[in-house]
């Protein structure tokens, strides 16, 4: 059954939900007590002028670039850590990330509880074990830029969405600073790009104060994945269109 939210179902939904999959991509006004930041990834999420000497900053990123162009899929486990600002505290946990050129990419959580966050190429959905219903948000790209999907989506095409620094350099990699360059839920982000020029850690940081730490591990590179793992299949579950 395919219906539109109306009424307190919906806001009531959304006041008892908090982290989770709706913690990487917070796209709206109306996600943000849900989806504290999305998020965003991507694996693929500050300054208005480069400050960093240009030659370094071309080589971190430039290699970061020309690895990602390489990739077309990736498989890794992630932990996350979510700071509220309004709340003061914290949320953790951990899943599998799946992403593939062109089809899209799934966050699959574990722990604390076993949750879905699959984008597609055109929707977002949402899916909660104990949730009888799933839900559905269809993505304007032209809307969200600059937003934690283009951490995720393609980060060949970093420095196209974002001015990027490079602030920090040691044995294990580089550290890189980025400013969105169209405003929007996303106020800046770091990310640490290892000696490989993959990228192992993300920091995201929204206009609303709120911070999403993902780390990855064990992660495979362009090996084999199905097409279906990126197409949703809400079973008997109802679809609740946003």
């Amino acid at each position: 059954m395919r219906y539109k939210v109306q009424g307190t179902r919906f806001e009531e939904h959304r006041a008892r939900s908090e982290g989770g999959p709706r913690a990487f991509y917070r796209f709206s006004t109306r996600w943000r007590r849900t989806f504290h930041l999305l998020p965003f990834t991507f694996y693929l999420c500050l300054v208005a002028m480069l400050i960093q000497a240009a030659p370094a900053r071309a080589d971190a990123l430039d290699m970061l670039k020309k690895t990602y162009a390489g990739i077309q899929t990736v498989e890794a486990r992630f932990n996350q850590k979510i700071s509220i600002a309004t709340l003061k505290r914290e949320r953790e946990s951990k899943g599998e990330f799946y992403y593939k050129r062109g089809k899209g990419f799934l966050w699959k959580y574990s722990a604390p509880s076993p949750k879905i966050f699959l984008y597609d190429g055109k929707a977002i959905w949402q899916a909660e074990e104990e949730k009888s219903f799933v839900t559905k948000d269809r993505v304007d790209k032209a809307k969200i830029q600059g937003s934690f999907l283009d951490l995720v989506d393609d980060v060949s095409k970093l420095d196209e969405l974002f001015n990027v620094q490079e602030t920090g350099k040691d044995k294990e990699g580089t550290v890189l600073l980025l400013i969105p360059r169209k405003e929007g839920m996303l106020q800046s982000a770091r990310m640490w790009v290892d000696t490989n020029y993959l990228i192992k850690r993300i920091e995201i940081t929204e206009v609303t104060g709120n911070v999403n730490a993902l780390s990855f591990s064990s992660t495979r590179i362009n090996k084999p994945l199905d097409d279906t793992l990126f197409v949703f299949n809400p079973g008997k579950k109802e679809i609740v269109e946003r």
